[in-house]
């Protein structure tokens, strides 16, 4: 089985396993800070995401299905790739585990499709995998539920990174539960 069947697979299962537990809508922004070889030819840039998070925010495990678009500005150059502006389209599914309570760290593991682009560079490989791991701090300020994550995301394919290297990035984002 491919790569987005058992992604889609995993995510029918957690919907399903989720479907009774409290829901919640995020909103969350900050940078996305490419490193690596899509580092070499890039600079920080924003990233915004939409979400919704299945489980009490004090409980122990809970699940977010998100979108994301980061967008890593090039600085310019002599050639296509290294002038060209990169930007990542996202659908993700994480599994966040941490301790109890409303205001606690967790764990982030992840998986997700994204299409890559970079201006005018063809990629001729579609949509692709990604995955990612992090870790985050959860938090209630007044009547505001709200969150702190700092990421490291792997793009399963080499483009717009060099021959034969996955780029990556680290979304460090600030975001809030409603």
């Amino acid at each position: 089985m491919g790569f987005n069947r058992t992604l889609a697979v995993v995510l029918c299962l957690s919907i399903a396993s989720t479907a009774q537990a409290q829901t919640a809508a995020t909103v969350g922004v900050g940078l996305a800070v490419p490193g690596g070889a899509l580092g070499a030819q890039r600079t920080l840039g924003p990233l915004a995401r939409l979400g919704v998070t299945f489980g009490s925010p004090t409980k122990a495990i809970q699940f977010r299905f998100e979108g994301e678009v980061a967008r890593m500005p090039g600085p310019g150059g002599p050639d296509a790739w290294s002038s060209s502006d990169f930007t990542s389209v996202a659908a993700l599914a994480n599994l966040l585990v941490g301790t109890r309570g409303s205001t606690a760290p967790y764990l982030l593991l992840g998986a997700g499709i994204q299409q890559l682009q970079a201006t005018g560079i063809k990629n001729p490989y579609g949509p692709t995998g990604g995955l990612r791991l992090g870790f985050g701090v959860r938090g209630r300020v007044r009547r505001v539920r709200g969150y702190v994550e700092a990421i490291s995301h792997l793009n399963l394919s080499d483009f717009a990174a060099g021959d034969f290297e996955a780029g990556f990035f680290f979304p460090v984002v600030v975001g809030v539960r409603f």
